[in-house]
């Protein structure tokens, strides 16, 4: 009995995050990749600077572009989805604080996962909020969420 539980892992659970609302609206939709931000960081650095610092002003202009346009990050997208599934129903049992981890080294991701607060919802549902880290081919997010059971 117990092994045939084993093959059928329990369902994911349903996920929500807060919308971002970046400091400043471009009125642009880049499609959720984050790149207006950094773009026009980049183009007002680069008129603003002159001769040595031009490349200083380029820098610090991405920089600010990407903290004001609300980037959460890379996305979770191709074969690391089963990792990162696997670990938020991990995440489901673990006791608050505890960092639940994933990796997909194929796609060079990574990211870590762990609980703030458990409370129940209105449906009566017993939900965990959480903060979330992640890397993927170098780019390095910072999220935070709400998980419940599905269903």
């Amino acid at each position: 009995m117990l092994a045939a539980c084993a093959g059928n892992p329990a369902p994911a659970p349903d996920v929500t995050r807060p919308e971002t609302k970046p400091l400043i609206d471009s009125g642009i939709d880049d499609g959720g990749t984050g790149i207006v931000g950094p773009a026009a960081g980049i183009l007002l650095g680069s008129t603003i600077g002159s001769g040595g610092g031009t490349k200083a002003a380029v820098i610090a202009g991405a920089l600010v572009g990407y903290s004001l346009s609300g980037s959460q990050g890379p996305a979770i997208q191709g074969s690391m989805k089963t990792p990162y599934r696997n670990a938020m129903r991990e995440l489901m049992d673990a006791p608050i604080g505890t960092r639940v981890t994933w990796q997909a080294p194929g796609e060079k991701a990574r990211g870590a996962l762990w609980v703030t607060e458990d409370f129940t919802d209105e449906e009566g549902r017993r939900c965990r909020r959480f903060q979330e880290e992640r890397q993927v081919r170098g780019r390095k997010g910072h999220l935070s969420g709400i998980a419940c059971p599905a269903g």
